[in-house]
This record gives structure tokens, C-alpha cells and sequence, in this order.
């Protein structure tokens, strides 16, 4: 069966990039057409000349009239409770972008809603989808770098100027990073547990209320989890490093590019220390990324249109995204002085 697909929210940059990817993915494919678009802007006509496909202000029309059987949700985070549990209650598989929501009850809505129904309700936290991402996490499995000692993230911005500022960096940017934490240590049986602890604050350079740069540690049963977002850095930075017993894996997440320092033979595995005084001394490896050049948003929704075929879970589950939606919420409340 060909999934017919619809985005509601399609004239914003994600839903742009949607609808663009839907239409390659059904030219490459097969399994997919991307038969409407929605948005509140007038200018959602344009996008359905450009792809001769009906397009809608109204998104209840859309879901009413366009014979769907899925939907992408690219509207603005506090819509996507109301837009994603009409989406379910019309019957449609749904993806929808991160966060899930900016309230662990919508979120929790939501991922109960689309239990009830039976529906696929998977949440788009692209970096997973990312081919370097990909790349590390099967080092990981593959025992290229030995037992995980440590994953540190760092995800660093200037300072959005001009973007609605209704969530700190905790919700808007490091979920990217605690679900790939999560991931992480759920695959090498160290899972998470307990809550976050974080350090961080408000700067008067961006004048906000939430915090505007935050380090958080994630207890795991001995591997050490620290993710970092900033919004107060000259440049971007998208980097995740895991060190192992076997060496360290440094993955740019921009250039998609890896480079692995090994621990050179003659040192005892387990010390650590005196191996990473050799660091340099050593061969530095870079491990093929493969689809490196492939867009993660195509590999994104390549995963939620297997899964509505296939009829199984998604790589990414609202209950994961409700998960790391608490974290980021106890963490971002620990920097602001509302929880201990």
C-alpha cells in the first residue's frame, strides 16, 4: 500500500523541509506520496502549485478531505497537543516535530491518545537519523571502542535573535542530545535512571527568563553521561565524544565526520590515564561514514513511513520523547531554582 501523506504546518522551515523530503522519498521510493499541505499563511498555496497538490488553510479540512492515512505535525511546539491529537482521532499515523510538547502533561496526552487508538505517534528527534550518529553508535556496538567509559555532548549556538523565546535551551536544543544519550546507554545495558543534575543559568546578554546555557550530568550505573547546550557561543558546535577502554570517538554531527584515537597496544586497557598521555603518539583513525551525505530529515521519515508500513514501533516513540521532555523539564527547573 502507498502511505498518503500530509503536513500541516508546511509553510514554516520544518515543514518546508517536509514536504521536500516527502516529495523526493515518493520519486526514489514508492511507498509514499505526499498528497497535501497546510498552513495558517496564505503563501501555503505556493507550496501546492509547486508540488500540484491541494493545499489548505484550514488543517481540519486537510485531514477530513485529502484521504490520508499519515500526517507530519511542523507546527509551532504549544499547537502540537490539539494538532496531533486531531490527527489521531481522524485515524492517521502521526509524526511530529521535537519537542513533543512544552508540558510533560500534553506530552503525556498525546502518547496515551495514540495507545488508545492504536496509532503510530513518533516524535522527530533527527539527530538519531544523523549518518555520523549512525556511524558512532555502531562502533559502539561493533566493541571498536571497548567498554563506554564516558559520553560527553556539546551543542553550542550563538544566540537565536528574533525567535520566539517560549522554552529555554534545555527543551528547545539539548533534547536533541539527551535522546541520544538515552539511546546510548539503553544499547550498551547502562541505562538512566534517577533524575538529571545540572548546572547553568540566565545571561544578561540574551535577557531571557529560561536558561539561556546549561550542563547537565545523567547518572548510568558507572559510565559518565554530560550533555552541554549553549546559546552564548560566537559558532556552532554539534560534537558528541564516547571514550572507551579501546579508545576515544570524537563525531562532528555538522561535518559528519568521526575521528577515533585508539589506545595503542602495551597499555593495560583499564588504565586509562597513562593510554590518553599517549593520545598523541598513536594512530588517528577516520571510520567511513556511510550515507554521510545523505539529509538525517530523509532518513527520518524514511523510519516513520517503514514503520506505518510494517506496522511496528518507530525508531523514536512518544514514550521516549516523554522521557527526555521530564529530563530536560527537571534539569531546566534545577538551573532556574525550582527543583533540587
Amino acid at each position: 500500500m502507498t502511505n498518503r501523506v500530509g503536513v500541516i504546518g508546511a509553510y514554516g522551515f520544518m515543514g518546508k523541509n517536509h514536504a521536500r523530503n516527502l516529495r523526493a522519498l515518493e520519486e526514489s521510493d514508492g511507498n509514499v506520496r505526499l498528497v497535501a499541505v497546510s498552513d495558517v499563511n496564505p503563501k501555503v498555496d505556493e507550496l501546492g502549485h509547486i508540488y500540484g497538490i491541494p493545499a489548505y488553510a484550514d488543517y481540519h479540512e486537510m485531514l477530513s478531505g485529502a484521504s490520508l492515512n499519515a500526517v507530519v505535525v511542523a507546527v509551532p511546539t504549544a499547537q502540537h497537543c490539539q494538532v496531533v491529537c486531531d490527527a489521531l482521532e481522524s485515524g492517521l499515523h502521526v509524526m511530529v516535530e521535537k519537542p513533543i510538547a512544552f508540558s510533560a502533561d500534553e506530552a503525556d496526552v498525546m502518547f496515551k491518545l495514540a495507545q488508545q487508538l492504536e496509532r503510530i505517534l513518533m516524535v522527530g528527534h533527527i539527530e538519531w537519523f544523523n549518518p555520523v550518529v549512525r556511524r558512532l553508535v555502531k562502533m559502539i556496538q561493533d566493541g571498536d571502542l571497548g567498554q563506554v567509559l564516558m559520553i560527553e555532548t556539546k551543542r553550542l549556538n550563538p544566540f537565536p535573535t528574533g525567535r520566539d523565546q517560549a522554552v529555554g535551551i534545555a527543551i528547545d536544543l539539548a533534547v536533541h542530545d539527551i535522546f541520544n544519550v538515552l539511546k546510548i546507554l539503553d544499547l550498551i545495558g547502562k541505562p538512566f535512571y534517577g533524575k538529571p543534575l545540572a548546572a547553568g543559568g540566565t545571561s544578561p546578554l540574551t535577557s531571557t527568563k529560561f536558561e539561556d546555557h546549561i550542563t547537565m550530568l545523567l547518572p548510568a550505573n558507572g559510565v559518565v553521561a554530560e550533555v552541554t547546550a549553549s546559546w552564548l557561543h560566537p559558532f556552532k558546535v554539534r560534537q558528541t565524544t564516547v571514550v572507551g577502554t579501546k579508545g576515544t570517538a570524537v563525531a562532528d554531527l555538522m561535518s559528519r565526520e568521526i575521528v577515533f584515537y585508539p589506545i595503542g597496544e602495551g597499555f593495560d586497557a583499564h588504565d586509562l590515564a597513562a593510554a590518553m598521555y599517549n593520545l598523541n603518539f598513536v594512530e588517528r583513525r577516520i571510520p567511513e561514514v556511510p550515507e554521510r551525505a545523505v539529509e538525517p530529515l530523509r532518513l527520518e521519515l524514511q523510519e516513520f513511513i517503514a514503520s506505518v508500513s510494517e506496522g511496528r514501533k518507530p525508531a523514536v516513540t512518544a514514550e521516549d520523547a516523554c522521557e527526555v521532555l521530564e529530563i530536560a523539564l527537571q534539569a531546566s527547573k534545577q538551573v532556574l531554582g525550582g527543583e533540587k
